[in-house]
């Protein structure tokens, strides 16, 4: 059975939402192979990846909430050991890239544009999770006081409700008009479509709420059984969608990928604990679960440097590899040694407690 104070199957979490972060980030290569491999064979597999991968960020989110939601803190507490911790990591982190590609691009620097690309946008692309995790954290004293007072049928509307606002209804404005058409602006419901605060609470739930007796075999097959359908109707659209606009670039065609991936998040949260509350692990692989998983922040926070220096990786693999496959084996690589890097920088004392 699972050790509820290592809680083994979060490291195991962390490490498959990590893998599929810089899966996210690989371009043509993985991510978006599907829209430059549109006679292939293996084209519906490609895109059904591509949406899987999603439930990366959705996951993390859930761990945040799984572990910080249950917590007493004061608001001095919270904001010195929580918020100013990642405000700081967040401009350590921002000026490392801002020195790194200003060099790599041969762009000129000053610290005025530092301050004003840190305050207004993402220095390095995936920074832009640190400041929506900041602001989960900003609210946790009010997402804490919420969550003791919910009932199990609260979860239930507050994930349902959410499902048909950010998927239900904007697929069926498309399938209906042609198009995507916003809702009005004016229907403002924050609390189900903002992710940094819907995905920690139903973290939560299925960490804190959820009874063991309704972890089962029969229910994760169902959720996998309508996570696969979601993931095959966000490709649909996105074919479908493509059919019409004649795009399928990355950054025209992913308007769906989201849109129902909240149900293969809750499966993926929801078969990790079923799984390792049913198995027992040897004491060698808890500890290299363990490892690899309280790496995963570095890996993240270094992601984009360890994808660039390893592109040559993917490169070699190319030539005689199957696209995925070298995708694949390139976002291990980059994987692995963030392991090791992180691992050895973490050694460093000034450093251990920020990775």
């Amino acid at each position: 059975m699972i050790k509820e104070e290592k809680k083994i199957y979060i490291e195991a979490l962390r490490i498959i939402a990590i893998f599929c972060v810089i899966f996210n980030h690989t371009k043509t290569n993985g991510f978006f192979l599907f829209s430059v491999a549109t006679t292939s064979p293996f084209y519906w597999f490609y895109m059904f990846l591509s949406v899987a991968c999603k439930v990366a960020v959705p996951v993390f989110f859930m761990i945040g909430g799984a572990l910080l939601l249950g917590k007493e803190e004061n608001y001095k507490d919270l904001y010195k050991k929580r918020v100013l911790k990642f405000i700081i990591i967040l401009i350590g982190i921002s000026l490392f890239y801002y020195i790194y590609l200003g060099y790599r691009r041969g762009t000129i620097m000053s610290l005025a544009d530092f301050i004003r690309s840190l305050y207004s946008s993402n220095i390095s692309v995936a920074l832009w999770y640190l400041y929506s995790y900041i602001g989960f954290l900003v609210m946790l004293p009010l997402l804490r006081k919420m969550v003791k007072a919910m009932e199990t049928k609260d979860y239930v509307y507050l994930a349902a409700a959410s499902i048909i606002i950010s998927g239900v209804i904007p697929i069926l404005s498309f399938l209906f008009n042609g198009s995507a058409i916003e809702l009005n602006r004016n229907f403002s419901v924050p609390l189900l479509t903002v992710s940094s605060i819907i995905y920690p609470i139903m973290g939560y739930f299925f960490e804190k709420i959820l009874d063991k007796k309704y972890y089962t075999g029969k229910i994760a097959c169902s959720l996998i059984l309508l996570s696969i359908c979601c993931i095959v109707i966000s490709c649909f659209m996105t074919q479908w969608n493509a059919n019409i606009t004649g795009e399928l670039s990355e950054d025209a065609s992913q308007i769906f990928h989201n849109k129902l991936i909240m149900i293969p998040s809750f499966t993926v949260y929801y078969c990790l604990k079923l799984l390792f509350m049913n198995i027992n692990l040897n004491k060698r692989l808890e500890q290299i679960i363990i490892f690899v998983g309280s790496t995963t922040f570095g890996i993240y926070l270094f992601e984009a440097v360890l994808r660039y220096q390893l592109a040559f990786v993917l490169n070699d693999l190319k030539s005689f590899l199957p696209a995925l496959l070298a995708c694949i084996i390139y976002v291990s690589v980059c994987v692995g040694t963030g392991c090791i890097l992180v691992g050895l920088l973490k050694k460093i004392p000034v450093l251990k407690n920020w990775l």
